[in-house]
């Protein structure tokens, strides 16, 4: 992950007219108003982290501004939608996963739920003191995808003034096959 957060960095830095590395939301704004994509660092997967939190830091120096908190698998501190035969089972997160929502939120790196599994997402949303988001994730409403959210969840992420983005795969959207 690290080798490709330098190759974003360096592919902003070539193409400064057209891409900027955005930080925040005040660098969003400014690239757009440049007339720029702005492109937020993100992790797609904690297991990325390796359970540690110094690299959680790490990744946040080199720009990571959003985290998922898990693939479709688990790792060392939290359950994913669909966990293979050798994943481990936590029923949620571990007292670890608390803290790396501490952390990520202490750091300003967004929560992503998208990938979690449905304990994952009830200890998340006791655990966040800040929004956190779905930034691929559909409604299990229109389609009862395992990674859709029911409207409760959807509730939850509302009240913490978090965001659901929509995953334009068709089984997400559709439950034809």
């Amino acid at each position: 992950a690290a080798g490709l957060i330098e190759a974003l960095h360096a592919e902003a830095d070539r193409s400064s007219d057209l891409l900027a590395v955005a930080l925040d939301a005040a660098h969003v704004e400014d690239a757009v108003n440049r007339g720029l994509r702005a492109a937020v660092p993100a992790i797609e997967g904690g297991h990325a982290i390796e359970d540690s939190l110094d690299n959680l830091r790490e990744f946040h120096r080199k720009g990571v501004r959003l985290m998922t908190l898990t693939w479709n698998n688990s790792n060392g501190w939290a359950d994913g939608c669909l966990p293979g035969p050798d994943d481990p089972r936590h029923g949620g997160l571990t007292d670890f996963g608390r803290r790396v929502i501490g952390e990520m939120e202490r750091l300003g790196v967004i929560v992503d739920i998208s990938h979690a599994s449905p304990e994952t997402f009830l200890d998340v949303d006791r655990t966040a003191t800040k929004p956190f988001v779905a930034s691929h994730s559909c409604a299990a409403a229109v389609s009862p995808h395992v990674r859709n959210l029911e409207d409760d969840q959807l509730r939850a992420i509302a009240r913490h003034g978090g965001l659901v983005g929509i995953c334009f795969a068709s089984a997400f959207l559709t439950d034809e096959i």
